[in-house]
């Protein structure tokens, strides 16, 4: 954008030049002037795009913090499915140790204890 304001400006003087010289036609400084309002427009066109670009990175900022967020709760999420795998785990263990424990010389049941109604029907 520097470069334009630096042409506009470069515009404004050769306009000035050109009028008070009177070394150039009327035509060629008409011309000038025309350059000068483009180069203008030009620049006022740029600056609406810079104030649009502006008002869309707060549109991107607000998306990329909404992400964030979300990336903040599924880490959250990630870290209680591993404290669950975790404490499922030690269960299990804890579970096949007490399984191998009864298997391998744990007390037997009392005589005349009653089986699971369960258990009854699938022995008979």
């Amino acid at each position: 954008m520097n470069g334009y304001i630096k042409a506009v400006l470069a515009g404004v003087i050769l306009t000035g030049l050109f009028a008070s010289a009177g070394c150039v036609s009327i035509d060629k400084y008409q011309e000038a002037r025309k350059a000068n309002r483009d180069l203008r427009e030009q620049q006022d066109v740029l600056l609406n795009k810079i104030e649009l670009i502006k008002g869309d990175q707060g549109g991107l900022q607000s998306n990329i913090d909404e992400h964030r967020e979300r990336i903040r709760i599924l880490t959250n999420k990630c870290e209680n499915y591993e404290t669950s795998v975790t404490n499922l785990t030690r269960t299990r263990d804890e579970l096949q140790q007490k399984l191998t424990d009864m298997a391998h010389g744990g007390t037997p049941p009392p005589i005349g204890a009653e089986l699971p109604p369960q258990l009854n029907t699938a022995l008979q």
